[in-house]
């Protein structure tokens, strides 16, 4: 039996112990010995529950034990409020562990049993981990939920500075990023955000309508924590709590004293890069659109051959959704470069970006440039036509369709 913590002599308490065996016996002569071990600890629990803000002296153990219990009732009812404020900053993603959580705090709540097991937390099996776990040695029971939920809330509020679409947006790149199923693997959303969110400031910025990271905002964040000293690096983390509409705490100012242990932990720029999530190639609908059946392709190309000018080239735009389309269209040799230079000028940089990317895949192009692109010798008219165009293009145009060359994901296409 482990070393008593209250001021009740041994007798008194053994004295509860026994009073307690019996209620739970309800009729049978025996308890397994880590039952009656159970129960000690739970009295004892609730017993240190009794002196907890009062100097009251109690004229016996068993109205220690009904003080105890009130007061733990009281922080049952403080826990499920903080409960309530979690649902209402439910941060909506479908993160299988933390929705689970929200499920299984329900069902402490229910389950929780003070009378014969106040010290532990019954069924609750908690998968979604806090940025700074709550120690389950040191906490027990309602303690435990206590402290955890009410650093979940704030972990809450902080991601609810964000839309749910920019949160969902960050965390499919992360997915991508680490090729995984973010929905089954993350168990924290918090600090993922506030690195994001504080990463993404410190680099300049400021939009609140995308958290992902682009290679130059990592450059700018290494340069600004490398520079600037911590008193000033810390009032910019406030200027960005400010602008959030978060108060400052203790749990937001350990968080950003982590990311800067991080940030200056080591000089492996590497490790430093592996803590952020960045924009990632997309896979553009225009490559996923499956191409028309037969039948509905041959009926556009009959009507292509009726028309031509302006008028074919938007029959094709109303109608055609996917690349298959057009490449079969191509091999028709219907459009002459009018029409060609006329299609390229109203697909749209998406649309444009996919048909270059794909011209120089199937060249076995390395570069992601387009002068050089340009600079090749092809066979296929339509690679030849979509050169003549390029050629016309501005430099601005030219530098948003490389940008745009390298945020796209070109998968194997088959189109036999």
């Amino acid at each position: 039996m482990r070393e008593l913590t209250t001021h009740f002599e041994q007798q008194d308490i053994l004295l509860l112990l026994k009073k307690l065996m019996l209620e739970k016996m309800s009729g049978t002569t025996t308890m397994p010995v880590d039952e009656v071990e159970g129960l000690l600890q739970s009295l004892l629990y609730v017993l240190d529950f009794s002196k907890r803000g009062s100097e009251k002296e109690f004229s016996s153990i068993f109205e220690s034990f009904e003080e105890g219990k009130r007061k733990i009732r009281k922080k049952i009812r403080a826990s499920e409020e903080l409960y309530k404020q979690i649902l209402q900053t439910n941060i909506q993603l479908p993160i299988d562990s933390y929705q689970n959580l929200l499920i299984d705090i329900a069902a402490f709540f229910e389950s929780y049993d003070i009378d014969y097991a106040a010290h532990q937390t019954g069924a609750l099996w908690i998968d979604y981990q806090l940025a700074f776990p709550v120690d389950d040695q040191k906490f027990k029971g309602i303690d435990f939920v206590w402290s955890y939920l009410s650093s979940l809330l704030w972990e809450n509020l902080f991601c609810n500075a964000f839309h749910k679409n920019v949160l969902l947006e960050l965390f499919e790149a992360y997915g991508q990023q680490l090729q995984m199923d973010y929905s089954a693997d993350i168990n924290n959303v918090y600090d993922r955000v506030f690195f994001q969110a504080v990463g993404c400031s410190f680099a300049g910025k400021r939009r609140r309508s995308s958290l992902l990271m682009t290679e130059e905002n990592f450059e700018h964040l290494l340069t600004m924590t490398a520079h600037q000293d911590e008193s000033q690096l810390n009032e910019r983390f406030h200027q960005i709590l400010e602008y959030l509409g978060l108060q400052g705490n203790a749990y937001y100012q350990k968080t950003f004293e982590l990311f800067m242990e991080k940030m200056r932990e080591d000089d492996h720029v590497e490790r430093k890069h592996t803590l952020f999530i960045f924009e990632q190639p997309s896979r553009s609908l225009f490559l996923l659109n499956e191409g028309m059946t037969t039948a509905e392709f041959s009926t556009i190309a009959l009507r292509a051959e009726q028309i031509e000018g302006e008028e074919r080239i938007e029959l094709l735009l109303k109608n055609f959704l996917s690349i298959y389309d057009y490449l079969d269209f191509f091999e028709l040799g219907l459009l002459n470069t009018e029409e060609y230079m006329l299609l390229f000028n109203m697909l749209g940089v998406e649309m444009l970006t996919v048909f270059i990317k794909l011209a120089m895949r199937d060249e076995r192009e390395a570069t992601s440039q387009i002068t050089s692109f340009i600079d090749e010798t092809l066979e296929e008219a339509w690679k030849q036509q979509l050169q003549r165009y390029l050629c016309k293009l501005d430099d601005d145009m030219k530098a948003e369709l490389n940008h745009c060359l390298g945020m796209i994901d070109l998968p194997a296409l088959d189109f036999h």
